[in-house]
């Protein structure tokens, strides 16, 4: 109980102070009009006072709504969203906007940098944001003297601390995390996790290998069907929805053939000379995006046979990542380095990619 007492009170104390920041307040519902394969929409990033923030995109004539959770904060020149996205929470997402003109500089998927213009509307040089207050909060405003100082020099809680320290306490994560096993013996040094190490960025140190993993993890199929009042699977009914994947994949693989991209890609001498380098930057994009749909399309097309012969073809896929786990377990110990200066913006993805 006594435990528990101090755990609620350090942690009251944490959401009372963090997200303080220095005037002016930033906190706001930024909205921009984008312009994404030919279509149009629009993207909402609501900031709260608190550091909190949620990205809506939305698609202009659709119901469907893509939003992602996060947080903010102001680097230099530059307000910094980073959020996940609530129906994948593996996905995530990390924009940066000039802190005086709102016009986006970066967008950044999985640790992977996407081109902006191809979002930008016709005509324009940007996507630019407007901002308003957000609906029923008023922006708050902190004291100077107080905002300015980082949340472990706030007299209040230098006070708690101090005590609480006088009483036995620790603050020092390694205190409860003990000695950090050596690399060769630890779990998450080895793969398949070691593609999912981030800097103090949250941008993944090795893009090229969580591109790889994430590659594997989108393979993954949900079944649809399960036997009555358990959670099993009903393999005969798995079977025939991943044989109508496959059918799918195979019609979609005829109909690719056709893509004017590609052959104009590949046509000696295109793009001319003077095609802008923006235009031959989204050509390689899409021809690099368009041979990975190609790639996913050709292994689903492969489920097609008898029951069993479709969930062989299935599982093989990740024959070679569940090999990595088992020489992983093989490890006596396991860390896995989280960077705990990001406090709330640290970043768990050892844990959503088990579970996933």
């Amino acid at each position: 109980m006594h435990l528990q007492k101090h755990s609620i009170l350090s942690l009251t104390v944490l959401l009372l102070f963090i997200g303080c920041g220095s005037a002016p307040d930033h906190s706001g519902l930024y909205t921009a009009k984008i312009s994404p394969d030919g279509e149009t929409g629009t993207i909402s990033i609501a900031l709260q006072a608190d550091q909190s923030a949620t990205v809506t995109i939305t698609e202009d004539g659709a119901s469907r709504e893509e939003r992602g959770d996060g947080t903010w904060e102001i680097q230099e020149s530059t307000i910094v969203v980073r959020a996940n996205n609530i129906h994948n929470h593996d996905q995530e997402l990390t924009l940066k906007l000039d802190v005086t003109t709102y016009k986006l500089l970066s967008v950044v998927v999985d640790g992977e940098e996407k081109p902006i213009d191809e979002i930008t509307e016709e005509g324009k040089d940007g996507v630019y944001f407007k901002k308003s207050k957000l609906s029923g909060k008023e922006p708050s405003v902190q004291p100077a003297q107080e905002s300015n100082k980082p949340i472990e020099q706030h007299p209040d809680w230098v006070k708690y601390k101090t005590e609480s320290e006088a009483e036995g306490w620790s603050y020092d994560a390694a205190t409860y995390i003990g000695e950090l096993p050596k690399d060769e013996d630890n779990f998450f040094m080895a793969k398949p996790y070691d593609a999912l190490h981030y800097n103090e960025d949250r941008n993944y140190i090795n893009s090229e290998r969580m591109s790889e993993l994430q590659a594997i993890l989108d393979r993954k199929e949900i079944p649809t069907e399960r036997l009555e009042n358990r959670l099993t699977l009903h393999v005969g009914e798995f079977a025939e929805q991943l044989r109508e994947l496959g059918k799918q994949a195979a019609f979609a693989i005829k109909q690719d053939n056709s893509d004017l991209t590609q052959s104009l890609a590949g046509t000696p001498g295109f793009p001319p000379s003077g095609f802008p380098p923006s235009g031959r930057n989204f050509l390689k994009e899409e021809e690099r995006s368009r041979k990975e749909r190609r790639k996913e399309m050709a292994e689903t097309a492969k489920y097609k046979g008898g029951d069993d012969e479709i969930i062989d073809v299935y599982l093989s896929q990740f024959d070679e990542v569940l090999t990595e786990l088992r020489e992983a377990a093989k490890r006596p110990g396991h860390h896995f380095p989280v960077h705990r200066e990001l406090a709330s913006g640290a970043k768990l993805p050892h844990l959503s990619t088990s579970k996933s």
